[in-house]
């Protein structure tokens, strides 16, 4: 399966699953319809409908679980586009988010607070100028909220359950793992390494 964000005028950002628990980010240059495939997020759930691309098209924020056979892990990131190497990283997220992570302007990562705490914290792993942003989660009780959840107008993410879209003036139909232009085949993501 793929899904696709918008990434700034000239890119889109695609997730391609593969089988249950393997991801994989792509970058898809709308200018010169090229394809560039990142790294893999292998054994592990990746919350894809919650993610968020940075205003600069620069950051990707999520949240993925990942099981072993004591338990199940969350975990909590922002790196660049087209890796999966953790700038900012958090363990002490609680479940696959059920919030959309955001950004401010700027593309500073928001993290919600409740009750003057933070959901949770992030470490950063690689010298970054991010400076994380607390916002108060006006949740009426823990687990849900109905004023955060993804609007339509506001997400990032194409509906993948549209068969056809239009882009650029042409249609574009993503069917599986594959990408139409046209009616031609201009990208086949089965033909990815894992390695």
């Amino acid at each position: 399966m793929l899904y696709l964000f918008k990434c700034g005028n000239e890119n889109i950002l695609i997730i391609y699953k593969r089988k249950k628990n393997n991801f994989q980010q792509i970058l898809w240059n709308l200018s010169d319809n090229t394809f560039k495939e990142g790294e893999w997020l292998q054994y592990s759930q990746l919350d894809v409908k919650t993610s968020k691309i940075s205003p600069c098209g620069k950051y990707y924020y999520y949240s993925y679980n990942r099981y072993t056979r004591k338990e199940c892990k969350t975990y909590t990131c922002v790196s660049e586009l087209l890796s999966f190497k953790p700038i900012l990283f958090s363990d002490d997220a609680c479940g696959r988010y059920y919030k959309p992570h955001k950004f401010t302007e700027n593309s500073q990562p928001i993290i919600y607070t409740s009750e003057g705490k933070p959901e949770f914290t992030f470490t950063s792993l690689i010298p970054n100028d991010f400076n994380v942003v607390y916002i108060r989660s006006p949740s009426i009780y823990p687990g849900y909220n109905k004023n955060l959840m993804i609007k339509k107008d506001d997400r990032q993410m194409y509906p993948t359950y549209y068969n056809d879209e239009i882009v650029r003036g042409e249609q574009i139909v993503i069917k599986d793992d594959i990408i139409y232009r046209n009616d031609e085949i201009i990208y086949n993501a089965n033909e990815n390494d894992m390695n």
